[in-house]
C-alpha cells in the first residue's frame, strides 16, 4: 500500500484558478496492488464536472480578512441572538411562574387534606353524639302515661 495515492478517486483539482475541473471515476485495483497498471490504463471517464466559480460558493460568507462580511448573515445572526434572548426571557418567566404554581399546589394540598381530616373528625363526633342519643332514649324510664300519649299522638 505504500506509494498508493488514497485519494485517486476524488480527481485532480486546478488549485483554484476558477477553471472546470473533471473529476474521473474510481477504477477496481487490481489483486496484486499495481497502482502503475491502473494508471497506464488510460484517461478515466468523468464522473462530476466542476463549474468555474464553484469554489466561490461560500465566499458571500466571509470577506478578504475572514471575517463576516455578509450583511444578509450579519443580520441573521442579530435576529438569531435576538431570538435567543428573547427565549431566554420566556424560559425564566415560565421557570418563575412553575415555581409559583407549584407552591400554589403544595398549599392546596395542605388546605385539602386539612379539610378533609377535619370533615372525618366531624363525623365521628356526630357519630358518637348519635349513639349517645340513642343510648339515653333507649334507658329512659317508659311510663304508662307516656306510653299511652305516645301512641295516641302516633295514630293522630
Amino acid at each position: 500500500m505504500e506509494g498508493e495515492d488514497l485519494y485517486s478517486d476524488f480527481g485532480d483539482f486546478d488549485g483554484g484558478h476558477g477553471k472546470p475541473q473533471t473529476v474521473g471515476a474510481a477504477e477496481p485495483q487490481p489483486a496484486g496492488g499495481a497502482v502503475a497498471v491502473a494508471a497506464a490504463a488510460g484517461p478515466r471517464p468523468p464522473l462530476v464536472t466542476v463549474p468555474a466559480g464553484a469554489a466561490d460558493l461560500y465566499a458571500d460568507l466571509f470577506d478578504s480578512e475572514g471575517g463576516g462580511g455578509s450583511t444578509l448573515l450579519k443580520t441573521q445572526v442579530a435576529e438569531l441572538t435576538n431570538r435567543v434572548q428573547h427565549q431566554d426571557m420566556q424560559l425564566a418567566a415560565l421557570q418563575q411562574e412553575n415555581g409559583e404554581l407549584g407552591r400554589r399546589c403544595t398549599t392546596l394540598a395542605t388546605n385539602i387534606s386539612a379539610l378533609y381530616n377535619t370533615a372525618k373528625l366531624e363525623l365521628q363526633r356526630k357519630d358518637t353524639e348519635i349513639q349517645q342519643l340513642r343510648e339515653r332514649h333507649c334507658n329512659w324510664p317508659v311510663s304508662s302515661a307516656a306510653a299511652g300519649a305516645g301512641a295516641a299522638g302516633a295514630a293522630a
